[in-house]
């Protein structure tokens, strides 16, 4: 009998030791947000992008924001500038594109700067990308054939010009490669044929500097704005009156839409805190509207490109804030609201492991939304995994018609009104050399710092208010330094270097 008892009381202790190890096991899987799969898991390369239904496509994020199409008969050097859409001008390239590339004997050879700079003398298409684009997986997405190019690793820009009918050009603007690529000038003719089509109906036309200011650079301006002058502001999708309730929805989508284990803190400035398993994951939401999340890295279990990788960004958006926020324009919801675009993208590491950071932005109807510092959208993905989330919340984006803004300030004016605050801006950003300069070397070293003048719309995050403005301006992009004038009247608002 009692060793019955003894043996009964060792199965008892085994018992409850083994329920004490799968209790403490099955809680440390859980806070570790831990699974046993992640065990045996293999690793494996795909740069395919897999994205949940809501998010944008790959091909229409990496899409060029705009097309500069040097205009037939205009000896002035005129261009117009196009949205993707407009004339149907991007499917027109990329159907141009495909049909050359699989066209007899198509072939790369070599070509110099001095030759892709000629190519905007006669009638051409300039196609500019928001950064270097994998050149293969670009035309896996495209239908286009890479073989006959294999040696082209990336690029950020294609263009077509008239002086090579029988050609398309590329360029890799972070190594400097450039590219020609040889094929039928056939496959080519929808390009001329755009050409001649925007000669005769587009009003967005802009100039090269040279020709508007005097000054030898080919960067483009235009004479005037050509658009409807609207007051615009984003409503934030944390208000200050609900600011609880909206900032703790948002955060339930990161943490298996629940806060039962999430720890909550708000400080003195209003910053609401959510932390995760010791900070194994840590959500911020800003009283302005702006939110961070940071993840700590986990194993690797899959190797991905950037294709694949900007697909995870795509989808973690989506689930995270969406990517979808109306547009109100005089009181109205339209049915196609703010277009989201790639703006930027560069490779980033951690330890051994490299990953990509994307940068997102959106176009408001014709113009650009910036914010003058950092982007709207920025994502870092490592293989598969989102370690860092930073955005600008926002429910929609509204436009009023101004009313009486019949005039706006012109482009050229705007510099040549304000060389002195300019010049001081380019200096403190280190465009420009800092040292006593005469004014006509100002005007010269200004002229030809610019890379481009356009028109948009400038969000103000820095108020607690409800609503972020958002300023019509004119931006003017010197490298990667901007400076931001007043649409109408033209007097400087602010600039910023790195800003976007």
């Amino acid at each position: 009998m009692e060793r019955t008892h003894r043996v009964f009381e060792a199965i008892k202790t085994i018992l409850i030791v083994a329920l004490t190890i799968s209790a403490v096991l099955l809680l440390s899987f859980y806070w570790a947000d831990f699974s046993l799969d992640s065990l045996f898991a293999k690793k494996t390369t795909d740069d395919t992008p897999v994205q949940t239904a809501d998010a944008p496509k790959t091909r229409e994020i990496i899409a060029p924001v705009e097309i500069d199409v040097r205009l037939a008969g205009e000896s002035s050097g005129a261009y117009a500038i196009l949205f993707p859409e407009e004339f149907n001008a991007w499917q027109t390239v990329l159907s141009a594109f495909s049909a050359f590339s699989r066209s007899e004997g198509a072939h790369l050879e070599e070509t110099t700067e001095a030759v892709y700079r000629s190519l905007s003398g006669a009638r051409s298409i300039r196609v500019a990308f928001a950064c270097a684009l994998p050149f293969d997986g670009f035309c896996k997405q495209f239908g286009i054939a890479s073989a006959p190019f294999a040696a082209v690793s990336a690029m950020d820009e294609l263009v077509w010009s008239e002086a090579y009918p029988d050609s398309v050009f590329l360029r890799n603007g972070t190594d400097g490669a450039l590219y020609r690529l040889v094929g039928s000038a056939e496959a080519l003719a929808g390009l001329p044929a755009l050409t001649e089509e925007v000669s005769a109906g587009s009003k967005r036309i802009v100039f090269p500097i040279t020709t508007m200011l005097g000054e030898q650079n080919d960067a483009l301006i235009p004479i005037e704005y050509s658009g409807t002058v609207y007051d615009a502001s984003l409503e934030k999708a944390v208000h200050d009156a609900k600011r609880d309730t909206d900032a703790d929805r948002f955060a339930r989508s990161f943490f298996d839409n629940s806060l039962d284990f999430v720890r909550r803190v708000e400080d003195s400035k209003g910053l609401l805190t959510y932390i995760y398993n010791y900070t194994q994951k840590v959500l911020t939401v800003s009283i302005n509207g702006i939110a961070e999340y940071k993840e700590e890295l986990a194993a690797q279990t899959v190797t991905q490109g950037f294709y694949a990788s900007l697909g995870t960004a795509l989808s973690f958006v989506a689930e995270h804030g969406g990517w979808y926020p109306d547009l109100i324009i005089d009181g109205n919801v339209q049915e196609e609201g703010p277009k989201p675009f790639l703006l930027n993208a560069s490779e980033i590491s951690s330890g051994h492991r490299n990953g990509y950071r994307f940068s997102f932005a959106f176009r408001v109807g014709q113009e650009l939304l910036y914010t003058g510092g950092e982007p709207l959208i920025t994502v870092d993905v490592y293989d598969g995994q989102v370690t860092y989330y930073r955005r600008a919340l926002f429910a929609n984006v509204s436009l009023t018609k101004r009313e009486g803004a019949e005039d706006t300030a012109i482009p050229s004016n705007v510099i040549a009104n304000n060389i002195d605050w300019t010049y001081s801006a380019l200096i403190n950003t280190g465009v420009a050399a800092a040292g006593a300069v005469e004014e006509r070397e100002r005007r010269a070293i200004i002229a030809q710092a610019i890379d481009r003048i356009k028109s948009g719309y400038l969000a103000d995050y820095t108020t607690e208010a409800d609503t972020a403005d958002a300023k019509a301006v004119w931006v003017v992009r010197c490298g990667k330094t901007f400076l931001f004038f007043d649409l109408l009247t033209g007097d400087p608002v602010r600039y910023s270097k790195n800003a976007e």
